[in-house]
């Protein structure tokens, strides 16, 4: 074939007919043939076809089966976290119940009532000892009377057992609290969080007799303050769920890093939903944060990978199988008349017939290829034949050819006998003439000359 110019469109590579083509700038295009070309049996194109459709379909059904299990699970944890965070931050606003119902029972006891208009000593060396703040697990108790004067404060650090450290900054905002109660009913009770950079839990109940009724009167209110270390939420009696953390964080200090009532994280492996925690004030005080791994999704997916493996193992195992009976019934049997028709150079020479069991399918075909070549034979004898009886006219022929051929050339001699000898005769003739023409001038001119 060789080399063949033919324009081109810039510099880049295409097939065309299974041939390399090379383009080159300057709109010349020069096509390099390969020496094999390449070529695709049937049986491969069928192959391909097959390993292509299973693939495809394999993999259109893995994404889209993906992206639905994967945003079905999405939403269960996106649904689960905003539950637990909820029921937790709940447990939170609803208050530390063993402080709530300590300042409950202190505030209706008779000794209190006495005390919060008296302030006798004797209340305070009996009940308000520092002993005592471990007992009840507070760091400062607050009586103030009907017109909200301090009768007592006290505070200790029960956990070290020593000086309360914060106890200047817990009283400025024990002064701010105290204005701002105000009860629903006699035996109401209020409670909640306060403090800025100290976070503090406070319980408060209106001070009464023991024995509550119609006529009774209010000597004042009952405080119990403690400081909360929110660093530990056990300390809120908080368990975190499977497979999660919970965090309590300063509202003031991570104001810029939270994404409240949102979900989000930086590990997609993992959700974390923020919520605040409000104080008494209705201001944002704590930022609760549950983290949760994505165990569903994760779980799910890896579940659905490896069925998805187990499918593509068993659609392979499928599609060869298809493969072996397509090639058992079909190709092998291609293949034999392949075979055939290639020893089948010359139709019109051979004997050679098609045998063997094709099967149901081929068996039509095979008949009718063994009658063509039938046919073929038939045809030949006959045409060979035919040639034979040609032979034969075209040798008598030829031999009547000859026998003309030879009469022929007998009548040319003769006729060229016949032409010289009427030559003659003309040429005799002429020359009688000229004597003819002498012997009348000799007459003349001799007049008494006798003939």
């Amino acid at each position: 074939m060789g080399w063949e110019k033919v324009p081109g469109r810039g510099v880049g590579g295409i097939f065309r007919n299974y041939e390399i083509v090379l383009l080159f700038p300057l709109n010349k295009c020069i096509r390099l043939e390969l020496i094999n070309r390449f070529k695709m049996s049937i049986r491969n194109k069928t192959f391909l076809v097959i390993l292509f459709g299973l693939l495809l379909s394999i993999g259109v059904g893995f994404v889209s089966m993906y992206f639905v299990i994967s945003d079905r699970f999405e939403n269960i944890e996106q649904a689960t976290i905003e539950e637990k965070s909820t029921e937790l931050a709940n447990i939170i606003t609803s208050g530390i119940e063993s402080t709530n119902l300590i300042n409950k029972d202190w505030s209706k006891w008779d000794d209190t009532y006495e005390f919060a208009q008296d302030g006798n000593q004797d209340y305070i060396d009996s009940n308000l000892t520092t002993e005592e703040f471990g007992v009840l697990k507070l760091n400062a108790i607050q009586v103030i009377d009907k017109q909200k004067k301090v009768v007592y404060y006290g505070s200790w650090n029960y956990q070290d057992d020593q000086v309360f450290p914060n106890d200047e900054d817990l009283q400025n905002n024990l002064s701010r609290l105290v204005q701002s109660l105000s009860f629903k009913n006699i035996d109401s009770s209020i409670f909640g969080y306060f403090g800025t950079d100290n976070i503090y839990y406070f319980a408060a109940h209106q001070i009464t007799k023991s024995v509550i009724t119609d006529n009774s009167d209010v000597a004042g209110v009952l405080i119990f303050a403690k400081e909360i270390d929110y660093s530990n939420p056990e300390n809120f009696g908080l368990i975190a769920p499977p497979n999660s953390t919970i965090d309590l964080l300063n509202f003031k200090a991570e104001k810029g890093s939270v994404n409240l009532n949102k979900t989000n994280s930086k590990d997609p492996s993992k959700l974390v939903l923020d919520k605040e925690i409000l104080d008494y004030f209705g201001e944002p005080i704590l930022i609760f944060r549950i983290q949760m791994d994505r165990v569903y999704t994760t779980e799910s997916l890896t579940i659905f990978i490896a069925l998805f493996i187990v499918l593509l193992l068993v659609f392979s195992l499928f599609g060869m199988l298809i493969y072996y009976s397509i090639n058992r019934t079909i190709f092998s049997k291609l293949a034999i008349f392949s075979n055939f028709l290639n020893r089948l150079i010359d139709p019109m020479t051979t004997q050679e017939r098609l045998k063997g069991q094709m099967g149901s399918e081929f068996s039509r075909l095979q008949e009718t290829i063994n009658e063509l070549l039938d046919n073929i034979q038939s045809q030949r004898k006959e045409v060979d034949k035919v040639n034979n009886d040609f032979r034969i006219q075209n040798e008598q022929l030829q031999a009547r050819q000859k026998e003309l051929d030879d009469r022929n050339a007998e009548l040319s001699s003769l006729n060229q006998a016949m032409i010289g000898r009427e030559m003659r005769m003309i040429e005799l003739k002429t020359q009688m003439d000229a004597l003819n023409k002498k012997v009348d001038i000799i007459d003349i001119n001799n007049p008494n000359t006798n003939p």
